[in-house]
């Protein structure tokens, strides 16, 4: 499994464990702010890679017309 699903996991786990106390809210809200700024890197890394495969696929329907 990648490093990203292990932090979704222990995600989970902080929120089912940690969240009534005053601590565990503030790990909750800054772990949450990590795991977005992460995905959102992740999502445009992928946006990025698959540009090319979706010109190069426009492309070859254009070219077939």
């Amino acid at each position: 499994m990648s490093l990203i699903k292990f932090l979704w996991i222990g995600y989970f786990v902080v929120i089912l464990f940690f969240r009534y106390s005053f601590e565990g809210k503030i790990l909750i809200l800054i772990y949450s702010i990590c795991l977005v700024l992460i995905t959102t890197i992740n999502a445009l890394k992928s946006r990025n890679e698959w540009r090319g495969v979706a010109e190069d696929y426009h492309k070859n329907l254009e070219n077939e017309k």
